[in-house]
């Protein structure tokens, strides 16, 4: 099945309907879970494409990939120092 904007849909499983897109995030004190998946609209099969956890270490922002074993880092990068008033001339 082609879309609109000419992407194949994903297709269920079990019943072939049209999956839906979407996107969960749960938050705690200095991290965030985010899940990104496929739900069927017709029998709620899920699909999921991927599972991040965001984690604040040492000042540093680092996003672990949660389905492989040992939790791979696919990203790292310094937290952004907090901005300060603007200067007066």
């Amino acid at each position: 099945m082609v879309g609109g904007n000419g992407a194949s849909a994903v297709l269920c499983p079990r019943c072939k309907v049209p999956m839906i897109y979407l996107m969960e995030a749960e938050k705690s004190s200095n991290e965030r879970r985010i899940t990104r998946y496929y739900r069927c609209p017709a029998c709620g099969t899920k699909v999921v494409v991927e599972k991040l956890l965001v984690r604040i270490v040492d000042g540093k922002i680092r996003i672990y990939d949660m389905l492989t074993k040992d939790r791979e880092i696919i990203y790292a990068r310094p937290q952004p120092r907090p901005r300060r008033g603007r200067r007066h001339r």
